[in-house]
C-alpha cells in the first residue's frame, strides 16, 4: 500500500528529523519526503499491511507541522 501526504515540512534537516521519528515510530513502513514538490510531499509504502493514516498524521503534528492526505 502507498499513501501521500501534502505537509508543509520544508527544509531538509527538519525532514530527516521526522522521517527519523516516522522510521522508529513505523518500522514496517518506508518513508520519504519530496521537498522539491510544490507540497513538500510526504511519501509512505507498506507491503506488509495497512498504512495506520490517523496515527501517522497525528504523530506528525505532535512534532508541530501540517499534513494531510493527498487524494488519488
Amino acid at each position: 500500500m502507498i499513501e501521500v501526504f501534502a505537509t508543509d515540512i520544508n527544509d531538509q534537516s527538519c525532514a530527516q528529523k521526522i522521517l527519523d521519528f516516522l522510521s522508529s515510530e513505523f518500522p514496517d513502513y518506508e518513508v520519504n519526503i519530496d521537498l522539491h514538490d510544490c507540497d513538500n510531499i510526504l511519501r509512505v509504502v507498506c507491503r506488509d499491511s495497512e498504512i495506520d493514516s490517523v496515527k501517522l498524521m497525528e504523530m506528525v503534528q505532535v512534532k508541530g507541522h501540517k499534513i494531510s492526505i493527498l487524494p488519488d
